[in-house]
């Protein structure tokens, strides 16, 4: 028989489960006998259950899903290509969160509590930087959401779990697809100047290749062949296969011939991109740091800002150019002029793979085999980022039709229409030249639109 009593101003449920053990429930029942109504609903499901009447629970009902977790981990999910970065991310998240209730207790609302607690807020006044540091990105909250998913999946699929999965009932996250930044091939060249001789191969790699950071950081020498022209692919720094698990045969671009034989002679290791004591890089190396600094130094920039060297002055300002002239505060005292590069990430070297290519007609087919993706569409949704020169380029191909259809009405902006012999007819106008005024609205970085192959002449690289 079970009892009911009160603790710390709320009533709690006692009773016995299927296997014998005592258990109990804190409730939000508001009377004593509204809490014995629920104890006997209990009792009675419980007796249902034993005697066969009503589909028992799964035996790690009341389990902690810390448990489940540590289960699903020990069987299944330690098998995925990016286990590494996966087990991370469940134990600073899900964990704290879900590990300590039971596995019952794991509903759909406490799921989504999880996410609300951890998703990124909205900026919309200006402090997006501020607001990145506070929580995770709607994409990364659905990976939370996904996690939990595929372990009640799984424990459905060993018949661990007889109930519905709980995640199934939370509603993703909208994610906001933005295109990612890319550099346009003179922004390349100049990033290649910039960058320290120890880390222009690997990022030269990176474009000529489309290659990701884990694979790059994991080529060994043996997996570039010269004589055939081919970098084989079957790994990565941290795993034993590629993110989609397949292997792969990566062309060789001539312009990448001396970048990997510099690459090839230089390395103390069996690795081609090893550091300087020939040990593997770690997983988490800054080479978006790397990136940056290089780009500032290469002028590849959004602006400058101009601040009083003198301390204590607190001078500063806002400058397109990177000018340092005199502090207007501090007579004598110039100003130092601190780039702001444009915001590229090492990924985005294989958005501009994609581009550089795109831009250059190269068929989509093959583009799509570089890029190893199963589906075209990833390749010019995600990958293909066309500027408005571009643009204006392909719908200028459309052939020009026969104006004198609408004729244009006298305005500041059009010639006078003329009027010519035939009675009721007229000749268009001439169409006017935007080619210089449309200029503003080009992307920062454009290129122009004679383009010319994708990479550098060796020679034209120091070091």
């Amino acid at each position: 028989m079970g009892s009911v009593f009160k603790r710390e101003k709320q009533w709690v449920v006692m009773w016995k489960d299927l296997a014998g053990n005592w258990r109990e429930k804190r409730t939000k029942c508001v009377t004593k006998a509204e809490a014995q109504r629920l104890l006997n609903e209990v009792e009675v499901s419980t007796q249902r259950q034993r005697l066969g009447l009503e589909a028992t629970p799964s035996r790690r009902a009341y389990q902690a899903f810390g448990e489940m977790l540590d289960w699903w981990w020990a069987t299944e999910g330690h098998l995925q290509a990016s286990a590494d970065n996966v087990k991370p991310f469940i134990e600073k998240h899900i964990r704290p969160a879900l590990g300590r209730l039971a596995a019952i207790e794991v509903t759909d609302a406490r799921i989504k509590e999880m996410m609300n607690a951890r998703l990124r807020p909205r900026s919309r006044s200006g402090t997006e930087k501020a607001a990145k540091k506070t929580g995770l990105s709607a994409a990364s909250v659905n990976h939370l959401r996904s996690i939990v998913h595929r372990i009640f999946a799984f424990a459905i699929e060993k018949r661990e779990w007889i109930a519905e999965n709980p995640a199934a009932r939370v509603a993703k996250e909208k994610v906001v697809k933005r295109h990612p930044t890319h550099l346009s091939f003179e922004e390349f060249e100049r990033l290649l100047v910039e960058l320290d001789p120890k880390w222009r191969p690997l990022f030269a790699t990176a474009v000529y290749t489309g290659m990701r950071q884990g694979e790059l950081l994991g080529l060994r020498k043996s997996d570039v062949l010269f004589d055939t022209g081919i970098i084989k692919l079957d790994h990565t720094n941290t795993s034993s296969t590629t993110k989609d698990e397949k292997d792969a045969w990566i062309p060789m671009a001539d312009a990448l011939r001396p970048f990997l034989q510099h690459a090839y002679d230089t390395s103390p290791s069996a690795l081609l991109f090893p550091r300087e004591d020939g040990t593997p890089h770690s997983p988490d190396v800054a080479l978006d740091k790397v990136l940056r600094r290089a780009l500032g130094r290469a002028g590849v920039v959004t602006g400058y800002t101009l601040k009083c060297r003198k301390k204590r002055c607190g001078y500063s300002v806002e400058s397109p150019t990177p000018a340092s002239p005199m502090c207007p505060k501090c007579s004598g005292m110039k100003l130092w002029t601190i780039p702001h590069p444009k915001h590229v990430r090492f990924h985005d070297m294989r958005h501009t793979t994609a581009t550089l290519m795109l831009k250059n007609d190269v068929p989509m087919q093959h583009a799509q085999k570089i890029l190893r993706h199963s589906d075209p569409s990833l390749t010019t949704d995600t990958y293909g980022h066309l500027d408005l020169g571009d643009l204006r380029r392909a719908i200028n191909r459309i052939p020009t039709v026969d104006g004198s259809l609408f004729p244009a009405k006298e305005s500041p902006l059009t010639a006078p229409v003329r009027r010519t012999g035939t009675a009721g007819k007229t000749k268009p106008p001439e169409p006017l030249d935007f080619s210089k005024d449309s200029e503003g609205f080009h992307q920062s970085g454009r290129q122009d639109l004679n383009l010319r192959p994708l990479g550098p002449e060796p020679s034209a690289l120091p070091g």
